[in-house]
């Protein structure tokens, strides 16, 4: 996985063709699915986004790749994907809700207001990654979004150090690892991490490890 704020440009090239992809599984128009892209672009491409980037909407979606066949509606997904962090203030409490937001406003019209309000949930859901929705897909897209949980200790640590990098600059340090303690444990407290059999087959144990370990640091 790639925990960098950086991307060369063939994956540039990648996010775009996937965001095509999404949008035109919706009949989205050539002029609106640009129009949205650089919104989302813009937002995943801030400077103070150290690990909620566009290199993390590219390890997302090449796991919506990854795992398609075990998907029901890929493009929905890769939608959540796209939206779910969107709106990221490490100051806020609010970021999921304005990002289900945002995607509501952008998406309404041409997903309809049914598919529109189950992206909606699926982004919800990841506010305390719970599923909003008994669906396998919202269970898959909550598993996407914690894979990095359960990569080697060299990528978890990266990627501790990438989230740590978007909040020291609001928050005291000390303070800081104090919440940041409080959330890991709560993964920890839980009976699973993961929700689906195959992340937790291939993840679980090593997220675990993981979590543990940044805790005893």
């Amino acid at each position: 996985m790639i925990i960098s704020p950086y991307l060369e440009e063939e994956q540039k090239a990648y996010l775009v063709e996937k965001w095509q992809e999404a949008a035109g599984a919706y009949s989205i128009k050539p002029k609106q699915q640009e129009d949205i892209w650089d919104l989302l672009y813009a937002a995943y491409a801030d400077w103070g986004r150290h690990y909620h980037n566009l290199s993390h909407l590219y390890n997302l979606l090449q796991l919506a790749d990854q795992w398609e066949a075990q998907l029901e509606d890929k493009a929905l997904v890769q939608m959540a994907i796209f939206f779910h962090d969107v709106e990221y203030n490490p100051k806020s409490k609010d970021n999921e809700r304005l990002s289900a937001q945002f995607a509501r406003q952008q998406l309404r019209k041409p997903l309809g207001a049914e598919k529109c309000k189950q992206l909606e949930q699926y982004i919800l859901s990841t506010e305390k990654h719970a599923p909003l929705l008994d669906e396998p897909d919202c269970r898959l897209f909550l598993d996407f979004d914690l894979a990095i949980l359960g990569q080697s200790w060299s990528i978890y640590e990266e990627y501790a150090q990438a989230v740590q990098k978007e909040y020291v600059n609001w928050y005291n340090f000390l303070f800081y690892k104090q919440g940041r303690r409080k959330a890991m444990k709560s993964f920890l407290d839980r009976p699973q991490i993961y929700y689906s059999a195959v992340f937790r087959k291939q993840y679980e144990e090593q997220a675990r490890e993981n979590i543990d370990r940044e805790i005893s640091q």
